[in-house]
């Protein structure tokens, strides 16, 4: 039997025990008229014969099966499941079997709370019984899939003390007017430090965008700013940006696993940016076809909140909805 296995049936013949002698008390507890009791062993035997499942991962199996969808389960090898289904086991094995929790973490911190799906803070708790630190922005998630609130999590965590911090220190004055049209339930309020008006650039077409691209990073190569981030939607286009630029603008593709964000200019998309900060941001392709939906705004506002100093989005034809009537206010030095 592999070290894994073994821990596993210990672990379970530990609850079988526990649960025979707890049921054998209450017999004994109950029985006025001094009638035979089974024993604690009999007991133990007559729960094994009622398991119909033997290990997590059968059980894990039989609840896409009882859902109608098993092929949604897909292994990436031999008993090695996919990312997306690690937590949802463990929270199954830890009802089913038990998790060892450890005990060496006296204070856990969570930052980005906002990417943790629920499932996976509450095996979290079950791990790490010691006091927590979470900190995050829910209007900076970018996952369609994780849309949890501050509500949600208050129930996992009952009498929490909750701070709420609504004070930039990013972003210029006008940049932050410009993001919270698109989440102006952030409640974000920047310092009092002005720059120019983010500027939307509307090309005719696609050639006509790219002239616009390249104006805006040669003004960036002839200034006094570091950095520069051109943010496109996806990481598929991202490279693909990365790889149509000329090699005269040394421009660097942060992909994903990417370690090192060297000053000049990066090509990187909305969600490999979130928790980066440029000094100048190019949004490219702002277009009514590929921001229209309602996560869109939230994809924008994460986009627009990069930047420190100055911001541009251009897109060919028609703009996002999201962008229709903006006029840039006047200028407050």
């Amino acid at each position: 039997m592999s070290p894994e296995n073994e821990s596993f049936f210990n672990e379970k013949n530990h609850r079988i025990r526990t649960i025979a002698k707890n049921l054998r008390a209450q017999l004994d507890a109950d029985n006025y008229r001094g009638d035979p009791l089974p024993t604690a062993a009999s007991i133990r035997s007559a729960l094994k014969h009622m398991l119909k499942v033997k290990n997590t991962l059968a059980l894990y199996q039989g609840f896409y099966r009882r859902a109608g969808k098993p092929s949604l389960l897909r292994l990436a090898a031999k008993n090695r499941l996919e990312w997306a289904d690690v937590y949802p086991y463990l929270y199954l094995r830890a009802a089913f079997e038990g998790l060892k929790p450890n005990r060496e973490v006296r204070h856990l911190v969570i930052d980005e709370m906002q990417d943790y799906p629920p499932v996976q803070l509450a095996v979290i708790n079950r791990i790490y019984a010691c006091s927590k630190t979470l900190l995050g922005d829910f209007a900076q998630a970018v996952n369609p899939c994780q849309r949890h609130t501050l509500q949600d999590l208050q129930k996992l965590y009952p009498g929490a003390e909750t701070i709420e911090l609504h004070r930039s220190y990013r972003s210029t004055c006008e940049i932050i007017q410009f993001a919270l049209r698109f989440q102006p339930q952030a409640g974000i309020e920047p310092v009092t430090r002005h720059g120019q008006a983010p500027v939307v650039t509307c090309a005719q077409d696609e050639h006509a965008q790219w002239d616009a691209i390249l104006s805006v990073m040669d003004t960036f190569l002839t200034g006094s700013h570091a950095t520069f981030g051109l943010i496109l939607k996806t990481d598929a286009d991202a490279k693909r940006m990365w790889e149509s630029l000329p090699a005269a603008y040394k421009a660097y593709w942060i992909a994903p696993g990417s370690s090192t964000f060297p000053t000049g200019i990066c090509v990187l998309s909305i969600h490999l940016a979130k928790g980066l900060e440029f000094d100048e941001v190019l949004i490219s392709d702002v277009s009514a076809k590929q921001y229209s939906c309602d996560f869109d705004r939230q994809l924008l506002y994460v986009a627009c909140t990069r930047a420190m100093h100055r911001l541009t989005l251009t897109c060919a034809g028609a703009p996002s909805p999201f962008l229709r009537g903006w006029r840039p206010p006047s200028f407050v030095p």
